[in-house]
């Protein structure tokens, strides 16, 4: 049985193919991998493994995709012809092609009929293609033998500022412990908060606000202190950014009003239920 299938796109991609639910279209495409070289596979197998369910199956039938051949739900692929054709040397009749001479469905053919006269077996194709390349290659034998210096290969600058990045983490954030550049992972991670934030003005502010932030310089309850690595993961990045680690002001409990207080002093000594007036 042959190794490959394929899967024509005039059936993938019309519109009775693409209405269907997604998890039909999967079943579809996992029947047709698993066919064998008449497009008959046995779909309660596929339905197991898969995942997949007998109302997929039943959609399928539906719409003229499959047809059910027996009570075990051995299924023809209706399209089987349109999407694949089988060369005559690997070709490997079906276990079950009784079941599809009784439906009298005409799939079991000679390789030679499957397709219209325009289009050509994949192997005469190839001959013809190679034999092509072959005569190009013999003819261009002697011709232009004089050697040409190749054009120079002009380098496109790295799309991220590794070296600048480095530079001004070092400037700006003296009270961190420095690094040396950045490579392996560390790149990795300074490539994705990159793509994020395509401006070294993003990165001057993130490197300014860490090292104002007297938390992330280790005064807090852990003695934990911050580097460059924590800094380039994606949710410490935002985080720092947004000022979550920014140095706190005392918080003032409200405000004292020195005539407010005087006044209702006045009132619980002289007010009236003290004999005195309110004026």
């Amino acid at each position: 049985m042959a190794e490959r299938r394929m899967f024509a796109k005039a059936i993938i991609g019309s519109g009775r193919f693409l209405r269907m639910p997604a998890t039909a279209r999967l079943l579809y495409y996992d029947l047709g991998m698993e066919a064998d070289d008449d497009g008959i596979v046995e779909a309660f197998r596929v339905i197991k493994t898969t995942g997949a369910s007998d109302d997929d199956l039943k959609i399928l039938c539906a719409k003229g995709f499959v047809r059910i051949l027996s009570d075990e739900l051995v299924v023809l692929i209706l399209d089987w012809k349109v999407n694949n054709y089988i060369q005559k040397d690997r070709y490997h009749k079906s276990i079950y092609s009784e079941l599809v001479e009784k439906e009298e469905v005409s799939c079991i053919q000679p390789v030679s009929n499957l397709y219209p006269e325009s289009i050509q077996p994949v192997s005469k194709m190839d001959t013809e293609d190679r034999l092509g390349k072959d005569r190009i290659d013999q003819d261009s034998i002697g011709k232009g033998t004089e050697a040409t210096a190749p054009e120079p290969v002009e380098e496109k600058p790295d799309p991220v500022p590794y070296a600048k990045i480095t530079e001004h983490f070092k400037k700006l954030c003296p009270s961190y412990p420095s690094i040396r550049g950045i490579t392996g992972e560390r790149k990795v991670k300074v490539a994705a908060r990159w793509k994020e934030n395509p401006d070294m003005e993003t990165f001057d502010t993130l490197f300014r606000t860490a090292e104002a932030s007297d938390f992330m310089k280790g005064q807090n309850n852990q003695r934990w202190k911050a580097d460059f690595d924590w800094m380039m993961v994606a949710g410490n990045f935002m985080k720092v950014l947004e000022g979550k680690y920014n140095n706190r002001q005392p918080e003032v409990r409200g405000s004292f009003d020195t005539d407010e207080f005087f006044e209702a002093s006045l009132l619980r000594s002289y007010g009236p239920e003290n004999g005195g007036e309110r004026k």
